[in-house]
């Protein structure tokens, strides 16, 4: 028995669009490194195009299906910048002048 050859590295989801019939799912072919707009029955990443969701996609290929989801929970999410707060101006005090001495009379 022949064991049925990996299939390659997952494909990687920009986005999706969906609208029934015309949805559309933009990935990113890993071995192409080029983004293109697929919908179901479409060829990519050794498989074919089965599911659009708005949260991902199913790709179904000879090993099973795999999905692949817009936001990958494995990887680190880019760290959130909480929002500046405004301070108030800062006035420095006011400056006396320094003592002068008086010329002896």
């Amino acid at each position: 028995m022949i064991a049925a050859a990996p299939a390659g590295p997952k494909p990687v989801l920009h986005g999706v669009l969906v609208d029934g019939p015309k949805s559309r799912a933009y990935l990113e072919d890993p071995v192409a490194k080029r983004v293109f707009g697929y919908t179901i029955g479409d060829t990519i990443g050794g498989g074919r195009l089965e599911q659009i969701t708005d949260g991902g996609v199913v790709i179904r290929r000879a090993d099973g299906p795999i999905e692949v989801i817009i936001q990958d929970p494995t990887k680190p999410k880019a760290p959130t910048v909480p929002p500046s707060i405004p301070r108030p101006a800062v006035t420095p005090p006011p400056t006396t002048p320094a003592p002068t001495e008086k010329a002896p009379q």
